[in-house]
């Protein structure tokens, strides 16, 4: 994902890995660590993780704050939804 053409700014890139194994989250000794994550704000933070959820994604056990939610998509990336109001 990049910006128009024209426009500066970063580049999202995803890349397909083979060996790819599901992070654990917290992170725990031995086991596959987050490379990365995405935080995405939204002013509806209920609404944002129930739509999330209805598309596949599954909330993390651990939720560290109210005003976050980590969730994982189907494949188990984390993302954030953060509340930005």
């Amino acid at each position: 994902m990049c910006p128009p053409e024209g426009v500066a700014g970063l580049a999202l890139n995803f890349e397909y890995d083979a060996n790819y194994r599901r992070p654990t989250w917290p992170t725990a000794p031995g086991e596959q660590i987050v490379s990365q994550h995405l935080d995405i704000g939204t002013t509806d933070l209920d609404g944002s993780v129930a739509w999330a959820i209805e598309c596949g994604a599954t909330p993390a056990d651990h939720q560290p704050s109210d005003h976050f939610r980590v969730l994982f998509d189907p494949d188990g990336h984390p993302f954030c939804l953060c509340r930005s109001d």
